[in-house]
């Protein structure tokens, strides 16, 4: 019995020992694996930290542009403020101009012949200042 003992005591030892094998093997495929993924975070890191210095410089540029763009939009909006101001007194002069035309007009009486042919005269003096128009007769209008 204890040669019985001594062989079942030897197997279990053997597949202890190859089970440990295994798991040794496993162990160094595990560390190889620990020691690829903690390059791979090392390097995402670095890629990391020059993508945030170059965020960082392109947001730096970009608020150095929106500075820039903000002045031209302040310097349009003022040139635009002047343009109107000197639109509008242009407007009211031409106004003003306009108010002050005066029209000097000379009206001819009709000839005796224009008479005898039937002809009407279509405007006439009602004062040394005012003219009327009219249409004569067959014109359809208020004479």
């Amino acid at each position: 019995m204890l040669v019985l003992m001594w062989v079942l005591v030897h197997c279990v030892v053997r597949a202890l020992l190859r089970e440990r094998a295994k798991m040794s093997t496993t162990l160094s495929g595990m560390r190889a694996v620990v020691a690829a993924l903690r390059a791979m975070q090392d390097r995402l890191r670095a890629e990391a930290a020059a993508a945030a210095a170059v965020a960082g410089q392109g947001m730096a540029a970009a608020i150095s542009s929106i500075g820039v763009l903000g002045k031209a939009a302040n310097n349009a909006v003022d040139r635009f403020s002047v343009v109107q101001k000197e639109r509008r007194q242009l407007s009211n002069r031409l106004l003003e101009l306009k108010g002050n035309i005066r029209v000097f007009l000379r009206i001819r009486p009709l000839f005796g012949n224009e008479i005898a042919n039937g002809e009407f005269a279509a405007l006439s003096a009602a004062s040394s200042l005012e003219a009327q128009i009219s249409g004569g007769p067959g014109w359809g209008g208020a004479d």
